[in-house]
Order: C-alpha cells, then structure tokens, then sequence
C-alpha cells in the first residue's frame, strides 16, 4: 500500500560454436511499481518493458516472446490475445486469433484501489500496451492497445479474492468481444 518495488531480468543464450553464431538470443525485462497512499485510497501504477535481442523475431521460439492480455498485464483482453495476433483457420474454414506476443513490450498500468469495508474494497483501472516484431515502426499510437474498466476486492486469509472486468477501446476483429472478465486471487501487480 506504500512504496516501490523493482523488477530486473535477464536471460541468455550464447552459442560456444561459429557454426552456430546466428542462434544467439538476450532477453531483458524490467518492471517499476509505485504505491502511493491517498488518505484511504492507494494510487498503484507499473511500467513494463521488455526486448529480445535476436535478428528476427520469427527465429524466436513462440515461449520467449512477451504476450499481452489477461488478469496481470491488459485486462481488457483475454490471455496473452492482445495485438498483434496470428490467425488460424479450422477444419469449417472460420478464423481464430492465436497468440504471436512480440519482440519488445511496453505495458503501462494505474489503478486507485478504493476500500469500502473491512474486507471489501472496489479497484479503477487503466492499462496500456504496446508489442512489435522486428520493426521499430510498429511502435505507433495507432498500435497502442488500451483498456479500461473496473474491480471488486474480497480480502480472504490467502489473499484477495479479485473480480476485474475491462472493455477495449477499439476492437481489432468483429468478431471479439468490447470486454474481458477475470476472476482471480490477487492484485494484478
């Protein structure tokens, strides 16, 4: 309810062999949070950002990559289903989104979380984000995907019991629906 916390991360793989020397990859993350308390509301917020440092993104396998969407990034989404997505076609021809992730990720969350009782309290939230592959000019506005929606909090002895619902700010397929619900324990950061 009142502080930071600071998250560094670093994976690597470097190949010992000239034969391989294509195949190397560097993945960094990093992850601030500031908790500010107001009188009884507390202002929370996060910034995230992640890279893979590799030549092309495809070469990168689909576990690695970052993925927006769910219960602790884009709420407003369904797991790791935030844009960009892949697509795929079933047996009757009709479309599904896949998760593709990215190579570099910037997630931005604030929440005032509000209590209303003892053991009860409602959260206000807005998440930001943003993915992109191999090229930097996906970094644009018109690729930034944004929810915004609101939250109940039922505090139990292991932890609060989270209700999240979030609507998209623009939909990417006609098909998907203008909101996503979680259901969950714990706070979403």
């Amino acid at each position: 309810s009142k502080g930071t916390f600071t998250i560094f991360s670093c994976k690597g793989m470097f190949p010992t062999s000239d034969r391989f020397s294509h195949s190397y990859f560097f993945k960094l993350l990093v992850e601030h949070s500031w908790f500010i308390p107001m009188r009884r509301i507390v202002a929370a917020f996060r910034f995230r950002f992640g890279h893979i440092f590799h030549k092309q993104f495809k070469d990168i396998m689909p576990n690695e990559r970052f993925y927006l969407g769910g219960g602790n990034s884009i709420r407003s989404y369904e797991t790791d289903l935030a844009p960009p997505t892949g697509e795929f076609i079933d047996d009757d021809g009709k479309p599904h989104a896949v998760p593709r992730g990215g190579k570099t990720m910037l997630n931005l969350n604030a929440e005032l979380r509000i209590p209303v009782a003892k053991k009860a309290g409602i959260v206000l939230f807005q998440d930001l984000g943003l993915l992109n592959g191999d090229s930097f000019a996906d970094v644009a506005m018109a690729n930034v995907v944004a929810g915004t929606g609101f939250g109940l909090r039922f505090f139990t002895p292991i932890g609060p019991l989270r209700f999240d619902i979030g609507w998209k700010w623009k939909k990417d397929r006609p098909d998907e629906r203008s909101f996503n619900w979680i259901l969950t324990f714990g706070q979403a950061f």
